[in-house]
């Protein structure tokens, strides 16, 4: 009986060990992982915010601006380090007055108004080497700019009033180039956001007065603050 037993489990051990192992499954490889900064489309979305200086004239009367803000709007390639861009922006500039010339025309010394340049660029960008979950960059655009030019008397208490003693309602075309510097993050793999510096100028400025006298202005010359996001097409 012993004998049997032992034969018994002796049989059981080699009918078990004589199974072929089930055959797994082949498992699909894991896509690789889409990093930041990848090759492709990309739309951009841009807000500044600056300080311009005030341009002289050849005019008996000079004009200062103050503060300007800009918006735009960017559509964009990206191959290895580089970045090809058109951007459409607008920039706006408030009038803070007229420096009056001794034989100037106009009396009052209170103006309001501004100054709107629309702008169409063609940018190339230079993306460094990352650093960590940062990327510097450098860019340059050139393009052409439609500058409109309003300077009319205004009436202050407390605030100012623009009235219709209209001096300047003209507007020009001219070029325009910008430069740019700043840091890229990467806030996913198909976002990113961006703060940096911006330098913007335009060519000089053909202007008539509302009484038809020409003058010349020099061009917009601006230093902004600049942030905005790039979403990534891939």
């Amino acid at each position: 009986m012993q004998w049997f037993r032992r034969s018994s489990f002796a049989a059981a051990l080699l009918a078990v060990s004589s199974v072929p192992a089930l055959a797994q499954e082949p498992q699909a490889p894991l896509p690789a992982p889409t990093g930041p900064w990848g090759d492709g489309l990309y739309l951009e979305l841009d807000f500044s915010l600056g300080d311009s200086e005030n341009p002289n004239t050849n005019a008996d009367f000079g004009v200062d601006l103050d503060w300007s803000t800009s918006f735009g709007l960017g559509v964009g390639y990206r191959t290895g380090l580089l970045r090809f861009e058109g951007e459409f922006n607008t920039h706006f500039y408030r009038v803070g007055s007229l420096d009056l010339g001794v034989e100037s025309p106009f009396a009052a010394a209170d103006y309001a108004g501004g100054v709107n340049a629309t702008n169409l660029m063609a940018n190339l960008y230079v993306d460094f080497p990352k650093a960590g979950n940062m990327r510097p960059f450098l860019g340059a655009g050139y393009g052409i700019a439609w500058v409109e030019a309003e300077y009319s008397e205004s009436v202050c208490f407390i605030y100012c009033f623009s009235t219709n003693n209209t001096v300047v309602d003209d507007s020009d075309r001219t070029v325009a180039w910008q430069a740019m510097a700043g840091l890229s993050f990467a806030r996913s793999a198909d976002l990113e956001w961006y703060l940096g510096y911006r330098y913007y100028q335009t060519g000089d400025l053909d202007f008539r007065t509302e009484s038809g006298v020409p003058f010349r202005q020099e061009g917009i010359r601006d230093h902004a603050f600049m942030a905005g996001f790039r979403f990534l097409a891939n």
